[in-house]
């Protein structure tokens, strides 16, 4: 009962600094558009310092953010408009230490030019 109705979405346990006190460093983020423009994917790498527990995935839509909690394994998303999901107009991927110590954001925006640009 308690994970279908209680608990259905994930969380990050609280910040236990003395356990550690190490932020990780923002993930290295890239993409690939394709021509059309109707694909996106995003990959990041782990910070190189302290490997990430957890990401914080924030997501924004029309102005509306979505935010996911990943685990370190997931390190790519895509968005296809052919499968009818929207672009978003702006990403942000945090790293979470073990300790629940927040590292730094790596951000990707989408801009006309990199709408028109073609990526392979």
């Amino acid at each position: 009962m308690l994970t279908q109705q209680v608990f259905t979405n994930v969380a990050l346990p609280p910040p236990t600094p003395w356990l550690g006190t190490n932020a990780p460093n923002a993930p290295k983020l890239s993409f690939e558009l394709n021509t059309a423009a109707t694909r996106l994917k995003l990959n990041w790498e782990a910070p190189e310092n302290e490997p990430p527990r957890w990401y914080v995935f924030r997501s924004r839509f029309d102005g509306r953010w979505q935010t996911e909690i990943l685990a370190a394994t997931r390190t790519e998303r895509t968005y296809d408009r052919n499968r009818r999901e929207l672009l978003p107009d702006e990403v942000q991927v945090t790293p979470y230490s073990r300790s629940g110590i927040e590292g730094g954001t790596s951000v990707w925006r989408r801009t006309a030019s990199v709408e028109n640009s073609p990526q392979p």
